[in-house]
């Protein structure tokens, strides 16, 4: 999305309702994108929606960066690769990736993934609280594997459903 792509370290972008058909790359520390429901959790009363629809074969967002905090939004898999990925994708992340009051369905392979995917690599502490996270691909509603370890992952007041949901 350009409107990520332009911001500088410690933005916040607010994003308003609507559906938009994007695959968001986070790769500017400190930003923080906000939907219209950010402090509301996924089983409070929420308002109109921002939807991220996840694109054929893309991700609905990638996070490589540090400090980082995606909240209040709808996000919707398509059947293809994971809906969020959080990931060190050759540099080592050394902050924090808040993932807070969101409603997040996969349709493809993993929910939220989690991975290092090169030494060192990987997130220094991931925090997923406030979500309904909804697997319906058969793998998890939460994937943490490729050498990041689930003692810097915090999973506070979700709800991990499908089939077989929760925690890899």
């Amino acid at each position: 999305s350009s409107s990520v792509a332009i911001t500088e370290n410690s933005d916040t972008v607010a994003v308003a309702s609507g559906t938009y058909t994007e695959s968001v790359d986070i790769s500017t520390d400190g930003l923080t994108l906000e939907g219209p429901n950010a402090d509301t959790s996924y089983d409070g009363d929420r308002g109109d929606e921002a939807v991220i629809e996840q694109p054929s074969g893309e991700r609905a967002i990638s996070i490589t960066s540090d400090d980082i905090e995606i909240s209040g939004f709808e996000i919707l898999g398509n059947g293809g690769s994971s809906t969020i990925a959080v990931s060190g994708s050759n540099n080592e992340l050394s902050g924090t990736v808040t993932i807070t009051n969101n409603t997040v369905e996969s349709g493809g392979s993993n929910t939220v993934l989690i991975s290092d995917d090169s030494s060192p690599g990987g997130p220094n502490e991931v925090v997923i609280s406030g979500n309904k996270l909804n697997d319906t691909s058969g793998i998890a509603a939460v994937n943490v594997f490729d050498g990041a370890t689930h003692a810097r992952v915090e999973i506070t007041n979700n709800e991990l459903s499908g089939d077989p949901g929760g925690l890899r």
